[in-house]
Parts: structure tokens; C-alpha cells; sequence
């Protein structure tokens, strides 16, 4: 079984999955982790601007069909991962895969963004607007509907800890398997 966690930047992808792979005894790959391991550890800003997005999505499709190869995992998805038509595919078809789309509205996303320091250095901006709300609406407004289709479950993460968002999936899955 893999769980795959999908949303945009500062919905809590890694640090829930984290949780979820320690309470399941699962393992857990963040997939922007993996790309930049193949890339000397560089940021994915930097692997943005020096190879190009076209580069980075086109390694970011290979790394996902890579780790969807493999089983019992919890998969942190790039916000921008499941935007890729490859991705998308392969994710649809995984069997024995459970999809959850972890939600939040942009005012929330941009100030657990802007409180992240990391964030900043270590994500490049996806358009023209910089980086700051405008920039996470408009996103949001063209990823959203490709992240409701994809997930199985949607879990709005604005309201709870990101304790409580693992338990909620725990007991989904739980549900699931009776």
C-alpha cells in the first residue's frame, strides 16, 4: 500500500507524511527530496534556474514513476508534481495507492509560506507576481481542480495540527481496510 499526499507548498505534505510513515511503520519519500538528491543536493530553486523547468518537471516525472514502483510508502507529491500529465497518469492507475489532498485556503498557505525561511531560499516562483499571495491564488486557482480529481480523500488542514491531519488519515485508512 502507498499513500500519496497531494497540495499546494505549505499545506503540510512533508510534515504530515512524516508522521503518517512513523505511526504506520511505512517508509517516507519526499519526492522534491529525491530530485535533489540526483542534483548534488542543490535547491530546487537552484536546479530550477540552472537546468530549466522543463528539465526539472521532465526528472520530476522520472523520480515519481521511479518511487511509485515501489510499495509501502508514504509519498510526499511537489505541489506542481501532479500537474504533470505522466505523474497524473501513473498516479491514477497505482494500484493499491490511496490519494489524499491535503487542503488550505490561500491566506493560510501564504503565511505558513512566508513564515518558512527555507521556503524562500529553497523554492523558486512559479510566475511573474514574486512569490506572495497573488502568486499562491493564481496557482491555486489552476492546480486545484487537478488535485481534486486526483485525491481519493481531501483533508482541510487549515483547522487542525498536523497531528490531528495524520490521525484523520489514519482513520480513513483504517476504514478502508475493514
Amino acid at each position: 500500500m502507498n499513500l500519496v499526499l497531494i497540495g499546494y507548498r505549505g499545506s503540510g505534505k512533508s510534515t504530515i507524511g512524516r508522521l503518517l510513515a512513523d505511526r504506520l511503520n511505512m517508509r517516507f519519500v519526499d519526492i522534491d527530496h529525491e530530485i535533489m538528491a540526483r542534483y548534488d543536493n542543490r535547491s530546487v530553486a537552484e536546479i530550477w534556474a540552472d537546468e530549466g523547468e522543463p528539465h526539472f518537471r521532465n526528472t520530476e516525472c522520472d523520480v515519481t514513476e521511479h518511487v511509485m514502483s515501489r510499495d509501502n510508502q508514504v509519498v510526499a507529491l511537489g505541489g506542481g508534481t501532479p500537474m504533470q500529465a505522466r505523474v497524473y497518469n501513473a498516479l491514477a492507475a497505482a494500484p493499491h495507492t490511496t490519494r489524499f489532498y491535503l487542503k488550505a485556503p490561500t491566506p493560510v498557505l501564504y503565511q505558513r509560506i512566508a513564515s518558512d525561511d527555507a521556503n524562500t531560499d529553497n523554492r523558486p516562483s512559479l510566475t511573474g507576481l514574486g512569490g506572495g499571495r497573488d502568486e499562491v491564488q493564481h496557482m491555486l486557482d489552476q492546480r486545484e481542480p487537478t488535485y481534486e480529481k486526483l485525491a481519493d480523500h481531501i483533508i482541510d488542514v487549515d483547522q487542525q495540527s498536523p497531528s490531528q491531519a495524520a490521525n484523520q488519515i489514519v482513520s480513513l485508512i483504517t476504514q478502508n481496510l475493514e
